[in-house]
């Protein structure tokens, strides 16, 4: 073999070298990224709420529905104090003996907390995490007479 033949031979097995090298990072980098998606969906909460949020006088005030699986079913809306503080949402069975019409209703709550305008806060429905859908109402709207039009 000449020696141009061999500069050659030598010159594409580097380049070889080079692209495997970048495959393997790059396929490595790819994994990274999915194991990061993977990591946020799983901790992303399975059930999201729409909720109106508005701060106003001190107040973080919580308006929104929560879907029951029938009439009978109750539910109670509170605030545990903490930081961050937590809208705590939780819901009953209909009591035995119960007669009771498996029909969606549809239920509101109303709760509020007086602490900072930058407090942080988390919700639960009976004691899992939820992901409130907010929708910010201004200081100088009524947060009861506020209509959301959701496209459903």
């Amino acid at each position: 073999m000449n020696k141009a033949t061999r500069i050659s031979v030598a010159l594409i097995v580097i380049i070889i070298i080079i692209w495997a090298v970048y495959a393997v990072g790059k396929d490595s980098a790819d994994n990274t990224a999915r194991e990061d998606i993977v990591t946020m969906e799983e901790n992303r909460p399975e059930i999201s709420i729409n909720t109106k949020h508005q701060y106003k006088d001190g107040m973080h005030i919580f308006v929104g529905t929560l879907e029951l699986p029938s009439p009978c079913h109750a539910f109670n809306a509170e605030i545990i104090e903490g930081n961050p503080f937590e809208v705590k949402i939780t819901t009953s069975e209909p009591t035995d003996g119960q007669t009771c019409a498996q029909v969606i209703t549809n239920r509101d709550f109303k709760v509020s907390y007086k602490t900072s305008q930058d407090a942080q806060f988390f919700g639960t429905l009976n004691g899992e995490k939820v992901e409130f859908n907010l929708f910010e109402v201004s200081e100088d709207q009524d947060i009861d007479t506020v209509e959301l039009y959701l496209k459903g």
